[in-house]
């Protein structure tokens, strides 16, 4: 068969074994199975135009089909950041739309790197979104208000453009005071739950209508809010709002409220106490919702499962603009999966050639392809960033052996903020950008 892998670095160990954890030896075994591997090539036979075939794991091993060369370079400054759990085909597949309220502590005790571990893990969780996602945003200390004051009580889709003013919006708040969680935490529950004055409100029902999430950032409060958790718990009526908690800081350590506040929602509680704890904490809220589709596909027959179709985005080693259709590959939470419901999710490439090539043309005529949130697959004048490798992080390096005679004791590297490209190329930020047609003019 001509299958290959590829494993997340994290995974790779050089002077042990090359799969040292266990979980990559497990799904190594049964993505390697003789009756995927035969599906693969048969479903190749069947459509001679199939790129891709592939299977992406929680434990970040890839299973691909048919093998192919994976290009780093260049490959002395190049790191390989690629793991599936990233990847836009994966976060789409493994959990369902969402509804979230980001509410945020901006007391005087988060400045300095408590803040700078909130706005990165900010980052990665909005890097997670898609435009089937609404966001709403809420800081607090000795006050509350909407972190975009102009959204007027208005959940907005996760497009490239509202992330990124958003993101940038946390950079102009100031930490100062007290912090006070009670009224900031009834008003993020009355905005899931539709309840606030929406007169204001552009769009009062621009939601989601998928699961209603509140993720709480946090190194510690001054008062905890009893009575009005009390009061959720108590008037809730199956309509559950899951809570994720994230104590943040070096040294900040467990928070019990913040902990049980997730435990009664059925949400889950994350500590972030140095910056290697962000990437893999970014996306536990994603492991656990993928837990509840897992259930839920559980009694589905396969034909009956929705198949997902990611948004355009850039190909990983350099084949351009690709979509993809998957479904998530679902499993019993046995002994050997440890409480995983979705084992990995099996998807399949297609290039926007592709697509575009069956598109009507003429000197008075042309075709355009849009999704159903009104984004811009495929427009004549939709001018798309360059293509190249993606997933990978290049430094600037040098050898100091060899530069050191010039500079002698007092050699140093210079270094700056990274740039929007570099922010595409580790998949902190969309690699093709998302664009309404509607509010576009150019178009």
């Amino acid at each position: 068969m001509y299958t290959c892998c590829h494993t997340a670095i994290k995974n790779f160990i050089t002077n042990v074994i090359p799969f040292s954890d266990a979980t990559v030896i497990r799904d190594f075994g049964w993505t390697g199975a003789e009756v995927v591997e035969k599906t693969m090539a048969e479903n190749k036979r069947a459509d001679e135009t199939m790129r891709h075939q592939f299977i992406g794991t929680y434990s970040g091993l890839t299973r691909m089909y048919p093998r192919r060369y994976w290009r780093i370079e260049p490959a002395p400054i190049t790191i390989d950041l690629y793991d599936p759990k990233f990847r836009p085909w994966f976060v789409n597949t493994e959990s369902a739309p969402k509804d979230i309220v980001f509410l945020i502590d901006y007391s005087g005790s988060v400045k300095g790197p408590t803040m700078h571990l909130i706005k990165i893990t900010m980052m990665y969780i909005l890097s997670t979104l898609s435009p089937n996602d609404y966001f709403f945003g809420v800081y607090f200390n000795s006050v509350f208000a909407p972190i975009l004051s102009c959204a007027n009580g208005t959940f907005l889709p996760a497009t490239t453009s509202n992330k990124k003013i958003f993101f940038e919006r946390l950079g102009e708040l100031e930490e100062k005071d007290q912090a006070h969680v009670s009224a900031p935490l009834r008003f993020s529950l009355d905005a899931l739950r539709g309840n606030l004055n929406s007169t204001n409100s552009a769009f009062p029902n621009y939601r989601s209508g998928g699961h209603k999430l509140l993720m709480l950032f946090t190194d510690g409060l001054d008062e905890w809010p009893h009575a009005v958790m009390e009061e959720e718990l108590r008037n809730r009526n199956g309509d559950v709002i899951r809570m994720f908690g994230y104590s943040m800081g070096y040294g900040t350590g467990q928070l019990p409220m913040l902990n049980w506040m997730a435990c009664k929602t059925f949400g889950k509680y994350s500590v972030i106490d140095s910056i290697m704890d962000v990437k893999p904490q970014s996306r536990s809220f994603l492991d656990h919702l993928s837990v509840a589709l897992g259930k839920t596909l559980e009694t589905t027959p396969i034909e009956a499962r929705r198949i997902s179709w990611s948004k355009l985005y850039m190909e990983v080693q350099g084949l351009g603009p690709t979509i993809t259709i998957s479904l998530p590959i679902v499993t019993k939470p046995d002994g050997i999966w440890l409480g995983q419901r979705i084992a990995g999710i099996a998807g399949i490439d297609i290039g926007i050639a592709e697509l575009t090539d069956r598109l009507p043309r003429g000197d008075q005529i042309y075709g355009i392809i849009v999704d159903n949130n009104g984004i811009i697959i495929y427009h004549p004048k939709h001018v798309l960033p360059a293509t190249e490798v993606h997933a990978v992080r290049r430094s600037a390096c040098y050898d100091a052996s060899q530069v050191r005679h010039r500079a002698g004791a007092g050699l140093r590297v210079q270094y700056g903020f990274s740039d929007q490209r570099v922010y595409r190329l580790v998949g902190l930020i969309d690699s093709i950008p998302t664009i309404d047609l509607v509010s576009d003019r150019e178009f």
